[in-house]
């Protein structure tokens, strides 16, 4: 027998990991240059961040989230506003996608592989628009 989670169910488990406030931690959003894919096994230290120059992480607050809608039976949250990052110094590096993590413990929340790589040089910017975070099932 299969298990489902209804879209009820679904924006109760998205809003609880990433809206609901209290004693929660919040996320830093980064950018990462290896390995060139996300992962399900990975975990922070398995990453390199890309940093300085204007690429640090992004500061990300529980509050920013927009409350969970359903799209086609997906659990979605967007952030507003867009995350961005623009180089202001430093050797080009190519970043091949982001990880969602939490500010005090380092778990890996969510990640995301980039459709095409982005190569920084300076002046280069990257907005993540939309940022959203689609839920489709847990444990998947």
């Amino acid at each position: 027998m299969n298990m489902i989670i209804p879209d009820a169910g679904k924006i109760r488990a998205v809003e609880e990991v990433f809206r609901a406030t209290g004693s929660r931690e919040s996320f830093n959003l980064a950018l990462f240059t290896e390995p060139t894919a996300a992962g399900n096994l990975l975990t922070y230290e398995d990453y390199s961040r890309a940093g300085g120059g204007g690429l640090d992480p992004i500061a990300i607050a529980r509050t920013s989230f927009e409350p969970a809608v359903i799209v086609g039976e997906v659990a979605q949250l967007l952030r507003l506003p867009a995350p961005t990052w623009t180089m202001t110094s430093g050797s080009p590096v190519t970043v091949y996608g982001w990880i969602l993590s939490g500010a005090d413990t380092e778990i890996i929340y969510a990640a995301q592989t980039f459709d095409t790589p982005h190569t920084f040089t300076t002046g280069a910017t990257l907005t993540l628009d939309p940022f959203k975070i689609d839920c489709t099932e847990i444990g998947a």
